[in-house]
């Protein structure tokens, strides 16, 4: 199943401050003391650490970062969010690519030292798949295995376990697909954690989270366990069955910290990691010493126009904006200069970025112009330009309520089409459902919007972008099935999900083709990917951070020598 694409104001959520770090426990861990004599890592979060520690079942960022750290997934993602071995060891294909093999680790244990087998995954497997964890719980990833055969019929429930799990033996699995589709490993099955099930087994699944296990799990399979849990701190211990062996880190304390506090907290030597920094706190970290682990996420803000308008539905009116807007400028004013241009699709920090695009449309106010003029508009009264007609070009742009970066990026993309005679004024805020509505209906009150896409591991485009897809009917309606550049557009996205795109050199060339052509037909004008941003101080070393998941392979983080 293609990767979720999720429509949001990117910016819209006020974080959870949680406990003050005065109001912690004052054990040894709560100190920064180590039980193996080293000192512990200490990593600051903003939400709280609430809800089960359970694999899917987060509740709240924090608990995600918590969770991901007890149990280990299938296939661990690289730097480059590519698939390699962790849980299993070797996978391959069959049945045209409707049939995923795998064979799981002979190192791959539980804490407790019994083995991790296909049982344990088949277990998860059903759950995700399950009325409960869907229904009951409201659960996230369910569509995890919804490409599994059989997986519908364990949510309906008429049946209780998947049928598409087929167990070979007690290392061996497969998963019998639906369909042949190159982004389900790496967007949906690598992330399937397994879980213990010879214990789970005993419990009802509806009472798995609020279960002693699911609140404080004992047998886990990650590089850490659980060595100590309160509403405001979370320490772990290193795992010396962790199949890539023990950390070399012996302790990590997680700890609720508002952004105001970090920097005090750096500068006293109390924390070493912070996991999510607003731009607004760049200066005060980096003025404590603090480094910062920054890169793109796995989104992006654009500036889309109503199609129905004589001016949205102009290519060359879209790519003049492309060059008028000071994209640069949003980033240092709106994000403090903490995110990356986006000239296409799919974001920079991707594996699947089309990197001949970084110097697509550079600010240049007066090719802009020309653009606007080849295409017949021209000064009409007061020197603003107007349409070819004649007919007045008066520009809106939205913002949603409560994205106050998309405040900053409307309020200069206003500025910079009054610097090309445009008459564009603020339209806003608008609450998220507002703008959907005034969208899907084509208000003529809403000229252009500022709005973000979130992806998910794996960018595969077509529940966007295909001309079928609703998203895009209500967004870019990048619809028309005469129109020579969208049937381009679908023929792309249905060979990038080919037989033929297995190979992931073959599928990068195809979706480097399809970046390629959205972004010169301007489809949506593409703004910016923010950065996720942490704070490292110097004696921790070796953290490797994603936009997408921040922190990862905690098991080779070291500290620095005092000496």
């Amino acid at each position: 199943m293609p990767a979720k694409f999720h429509l949001v104001s990117i910016y819209a959520v006020a974080s959870v401050m949680g406990l003050l770090w005065g109001s912690l426990s004052t054990s040894a861990a709560a100190q920064g003391v180590s039980g193996a004599g080293l000192p512990a890592v200490n990593i600051g979060v903003r939400s709280q650490l609430i809800g089960s520690f359970l694999p899917y079942i987060s509740g709240s960022p924090a608990t995600s970062q918590i969770v991901s750290q007890l149990f280990a997934p299938l296939l661990h993602l690289s730097k480059a969010l590519m698939p390699v071995p962790e849980i299993v060891q070797k996978w391959w294909y069959a049945d045209q690519g409707k049939r995923i093999y795998m064979q799981i680790d002979p190192r791959a244990k539980w804490s407790d030292q019994t083995p991790i087998t296909s049982q344990d995954v088949l277990w998860s497997v059903n759950f995700l798949a399950s009325p409960v964890y869907n229904s009951v719980l409201r659960g996230s990833q369910g569509y995890r295995v919804l490409p599994i055969v059989g997986s519908n019929q364990v949510l309906e429930g008429k049946a209780t376990s998947v049928s598409g799990v087929h167990i070979i033996d007690s290392h061996e699995f497969y998963f019998q697909l639906r369909t042949a589709d190159p982004a389900v490993l790496v967007a949906d099955l690598q992330g399937i954690r397994p879980i213990p099930s010879a214990i789970l087994s005993h419990i009802n699944m509806a009472d798995w989270a609020k279960s002693a296990f699911g609140q404080f799990p004992t047998v886990v399979s990650g590089a850490f366990m659980l060595g100590q849990r309160t509403s405001g701190l979370v320490t772990l211990l290193g795992n010396s069955n962790f199949i890539f062996g023990k950390p070399a880190i012996p302790e990590l304390n997680y700890k609720v910290v508002p952004p105001v506090v970090a920097p005090g907290l750096f500068a006293d030597g109390g924390l070493d990691l912070y996991e999510d920094v607003p731009a607004n706190e760049v200066g005060a970290l980096a003025h404590v010493g603090a480094s910062l682990l920054t890169a793109p996420k796995a989104q992006y803000e654009f500036l889309g126009w109503n199609n129905q308008t004589p001016w949205g539905s102009s290519v060359n009116f879209r790519q003049a904006m492309m060059y008028a807007i000071d994209r640069q400028s949003i980033i240092k004013f709106a994000l403090n200069g903490q995110g990356a241009i986006e000239n296409g699709p799919i974001p920079p920090g991707s594996y699947w970025y089309d990197s001949s695009l970084d110097n697509a449309f550079p600010y240049n106010p007066q090719t802009a112009r020309n653009l606007l003029m080849k295409a017949g508009f021209h000064i009409g009264p007061k020197n603003w330009l107007v349409m070819p007609n004649g007919a007045p070009l008066n520009l809106s742009i939205a913002y949603a309520q409560g994205d106050q970066q998309g405040k900053l990026a409307a309020t200069q993309i206003v500025h910079d089409l009054r610097v090309i005679a445009i008459d564009a004024r603020l339209n806003g805020p608008l609450t998220v459902s507002q703008m959907v509505t005034d969208l899907t209906n084509h208000a003529p009150q809403v000229s252009g919007y500022v709005m973000g896409w979130k992806l998910g591991v794996d960018p595969d485009p077509r529940n966007l972008w295909l001309s079928t897809a609703p998203f895009n009917i209500d967004t870019a309606n990048w619809t028309n099935p005469k129109d020579p550049y969208v049937i381009e557009s679908d023929s792309l996205l249905n060979e990038q999900a080919g037989i033929s795109s297995f190979n992931a050199s073959y599928r990068k060339k195809i979706l480097d083709s399809w970046q390629a052509l959205i972004s010169e037909r301007a489809v949506e004008d593409f703004l910016y990917a923010p950065d996720l941003i942490g704070a490292v101080s110097n004696r921790l070393q070796g953290v490797m951070w994603s936009g997408l998941t921040g922190p990862t392979d905690s098991w080779k983080w070291t500290i620095k020598s005092a000496h």
